[in-house]
């Protein structure tokens, strides 16, 4: 939360800020970015892929997979440098 970043940066301690891409937020992704940087001079782009439920429910691995993006966006946005 932006209370618990704020504890953080009081504190000084460091950390880094994840953010998480999908079909539902995918379109923010750029505030995203800028959100990310201006919060901790580290961030990175968590898990792109939405890894089905370990307790394979039916139901959740649709919605996994209804929000996962196309593989090309993916590799496009987090691929190999």
């Amino acid at each position: 939360t932006m209370r618990g970043i704020s504890y953080l940066k009081e504190a000084g301690a460091g950390f880094v800020v994840q953010i998480i891409p999908m079909q539902a937020n995918y379109h923010q992704y750029d505030q995203m970015l800028t959100l990310a940087e201006s919060l901790s001079p580290h961030y990175r782009i968590g898990s792109a892929w939405l890894f089905y439920s370990a307790n394979g429910s039916t139901s959740r691995n649709k919605e996994i997979s209804r929000q996962r993006l196309a593989p090309e966006v993916v590799v496009d946005m987090d691929g190999p440098t």
